[in-house]
């Protein structure tokens, strides 16, 4: 492992990240070039393995062997540490965390927090814990990781105040950016938050499906005063891209999202079409295992 840089000090960082990695693409050949690339860490930006079906901790437990048990993982987890996120196939496809079992919802972040690093702050973690957290580097960089899939009400969507997440996660985002000294402030959101191009499938699933707290991040960024260096990170989409957050010239195309991975799955279709229809919102898309 690399510590994190000193408080104060300032260097290039180099890091690395992906989402969306299918266990019916093994061996995962993406991780074993990140394993080579001398970083000082890795994202896991969410669906860092697929347990859609698993009921039991054994079944859940199988699902993640299978996916480490992998010359890439091994590689990866080897050479650099991990930030990491959820998504949704952790627990299940789309589960919903209001109609989703608690149970198999306790046995899921069980078995998650079994294989991915976590510091926690309670004698009972899986009851307690969090997954949103920050990360320093020095005065370089700080990484925000979210939780945009544990916290949402789908039932409130249509409402004025519809939940993406927390209140208490929202405020604790919107303070942490006002307050970090880093040049760079990164936002790991494992669904994307970019408004995307009007002929891009459903938006009842990510951020634009609940505009209110869209809004309410994006206008705290934007100012005033604005908050320089911010940058989005996600995944989830199965292709990677450079986003605006809007069309040009609307407000929040000021506002960049790099979208992450996917790192072993098929390509997504529907991005195929915005190379050529939304090319000045989204300069580079690649459906590239990346």
């Amino acid at each position: 492992f690399r510590t994190a840089l000193a408080p104060d000090a300032e260097r290039v960082v180099t890091f690395g990240g992906t989402s969306c990695v299918n266990l019916d693409y093994k061996p995962y050949r993406t991780l074993n070039r990140a394993a080579e690339a001398n970083l000082d860490f890795f994202i896991l930006g969410g669906d860092t393995t697929y347990c859609d079906g698993a009921e039991s901790l054994s079944e859940y437990r199988e699902m993640w062997r299978k996916s480490f048990d992998t010359d890439g993982y091994r590689a990866l987890l080897g050479s650099t540490g991990v930030y990491a996120t959820w998504d949704d196939h952790e627990i299940d496809d789309d589960w919903d965390p209001e109609r989703t079992n608690p149970e198999k919802v306790a046995t899921a972040k069980r078995t998650y927090l079994d294989h991915i690093a976590y510091r926690t702050e309670s004698a009972d973690p899986i009851a307690e814990w969090k997954l949103w957290r920050s990360y320093r580097w020095g005065k370089t960089l700080e990484v925000f990781m979210l939780d945009c899939r544990g916290e949402r009400l789908p039932s409130t969507r249509l409402d004025a105040n519809a939940q993406y997440i927390s209140k208490a996660q929202m405020d604790w985002l919107k303070l942490g950016l006002r307050r970090s000294p880093c040049t760079f402030k990164l936002i790991v959101n494992s669904v994307p938050i970019t408004n995307m191009p009007t002929n891009y499938p459903i938006e009842k699933d990510r951020w634009e499906g609940y505009e209110n707290q869209r809004l309410e991040i994006l206008q705290h960024i934007d100012g005033p005063p604005i908050l320089p260096g911010v940058l989005w990170l996600s995944g989830d989409f199965h292709f990677g891209c450079v986003a605006r957050l809007e069309r040009p010239p609307n407000r929040f195309s000021n506002q960049w999202e790099v979208f992450m991975g996917q790192g072993a799955n098929m390509w997504n279709p529907a991005g195929e079409p915005l190379r050529d229809t939304a090319a000045a919102q989204l300069p580079f898309v690649t459906g590239t295992n990346n």
